[in-house]
């Protein structure tokens, strides 16, 4: 399966093979199903921030022991990690720099 370029805009959950227009964009090269994966990751940070919407109404909850938190932060680190794996020098660069990977 080859790979294409893509462009990513991980804050509005975007996938595109057109550049964003004034808007910051992750470079990746992937296939089809890499993008899926991506897609599925995206989805579940949607899913986690929607599960936090609703215990942030209930202030009894402690949001560190909260599932959609954990659904969130993980499926964000996973994106970027993908993103990572995928990406051109810049995404790399910029990745490393957000200090959001884990240690090795």
């Amino acid at each position: 399966m080859s790979k294409e370029t893509y462009f990513v805009d991980i804050t509005n959950r975007e996938i595109s093979q057109i550049p964003f227009q004034g808007k910051t964009a992750f470079k990746i090269n992937a296939t089809s199903d890499e993008v899926q994966l991506l897609r599925d990751k995206m989805n579940g940070i949607d899913h986690g921030d929607n599960l936090t919407f609703g215990r942030a109404h209930i202030p009894i909850y402690p949001y560190h022991h909260d599932k959609g938190n954990d659904l969130y932060d993980d499926n964000m680190v996973q994106a970027y990690q993908l993103m990572y794996e995928l990406g051109d020098e810049l995404t790399q660069s910029h990745i490393e720099s957000m200090g959001i990977m884990p240690e090795s």
